[in-house]
């Protein structure tokens, strides 16, 4: 069994974001695009409540077409789910289960924990 890869959860507080300046600017020269992205919240009672707090907001599923990636579409989706999150009320929003640090540091997120993924092959 060995460790192939790490994967992180990341959190921000959403009670005073403010997207990053000019995060919206290079994805609208990116012309017309497909990207998609879910996001839940305010959440209630969650897994993630005794951890998180009250309130707590979640965003997965981030991603963009092949030919518009590095052309800041991502980070605008991103930020812009966390104002509209921010606006109905979440506090804490969490990012799971990724391996794109950077990719969320820049739109205001922070690692919250990490994950060593380890892979053994089954008998037989």
């Amino acid at each position: 069994m060995g460790f192939d890869h790490t994967v992180i959860d990341l959190v921000a507080d959403l009670r005073g974001y403010e997207a990053p300046a000019g995060v919206g600017e290079r994805a609208g020269r990116a012309g017309v695009v497909a990207g998609t992205l879910l996001f839940r919240g305010p959440l209630g009672a969650t897994i993630y409540e005794p951890l998180l707090g009250p309130d707590a907001g979640t965003i997965g599923c981030v991603g963009v077409a092949a030919p518009a990636r590095g052309a800041g579409v991502g980070s605008a989706m991103v930020a812009r789910a966390s104002e509209l999150l921010r606006d109905a009320g979440t506090r804490a929003c969490h990012i799971g289960w990724t391996r794109r640090e950077r990719f969320y540091t820049r739109v205001g997120y922070s690692p919250w924990r990490r994950y060593h993924m380890a892979r053994r092959t089954a008998p037989g």
